[in-house]
């Protein structure tokens, strides 16, 4: 060509480009750079590629979700909700180990269950490993207890004092996401469905992003679910 094209004469075109932001700057090499290609970005998704927005998707899931044990510790380990939530790594393989051995397999008690066809069996539910956990605390003895239904518990006197912290967040975190995996599968209003997005959000990320693009983040989804009603 002559004269030689410039960059700002080149499109790349793409039917989907979020896909490909990841590697950009493997591509055109980092901005301000001597051997940088200059480019312009047009129509990426608002959060593309932004974790909360992952965290976001699977929060939408929750009417569906099996709540199976690696599945919500792995969400609750997101580095959003691990921060608004005080739970670090130790906290959480802590965690993870407890309700391990207590048995945590999926389903948030019997009667999660039986939403998936399953026998309406209490056993391997989070209930199941929460009753251990708390009893063999509150007792300090692994002899069986029987509890006002009549089933035997066996508790699990493996807690420590000094970590009750992560256990009791994890309870509270517990509590909003079965809540809402309820309130999410009903049949809502636009405004109604962004009043309980908004108000799951406040649940899950109780203290401001530490991070300015962690704020930016979830300011600008909090606009688009505005913008979904």
């Amino acid at each position: 060509f002559d004269p030689p094209l410039q960059p700002r004469e080149v499109a790349v075109l793409a039917p989907d480009i979020d896909p490909y932001l990841p590697y950009l700057g493997a591509v055109f090499g980092d901005r301000g750079g001597d051997d940088a290609i200059p480019y312009a970005l047009a129509d990426a998704s608002p959060l593309a590629n932004e974790p909360l927005a992952e965290v976001f998707l699977r929060l939408l899931a929750l009417p569906v979700s099996r709540f199976g044990l690696h599945e919500i510790l792995d969400l609750l380990a997101s580095p959003a909700l691990a921060e608004a939530n005080g739970l670090d790594a130790p906290a959480l393989e802590r965690l993870h180990a407890w309700l391990s051995e207590a048995g945590a397999r999926w389903g948030l008690d019997a009667q999660h269950r039986t939403r998936f066809d399953a026998p309406a069996d209490a056993a391997y539910t989070w209930a199941f490993a929460l009753d251990r956990l708390l009893l063999g605390y509150a007792s300090g003895s692994d002899a069986l207890v029987q509890a006002n239904d009549g089933q035997l518990v066996a508790p699990l006197p493996d807690l420590e004092g000094g970590a009750l912290d992560a256990l009791d967040t994890l309870l509270r975190l517990l509590r909003v996401l079965a809540r809402h995996a309820e309130l999410l599968g009903e049949a809502m209003p636009p405004a109604q469905w962004r009043e309980r997005l908004l108000e799951l959000l406040d649940a899950l990320l109780p203290r401001p992003p530490a991070s300015a693009a962690g704020q930016r983040a979830l300011d600008r989804l909090r606009t688009l679910v505005d913008a979904f009603a």
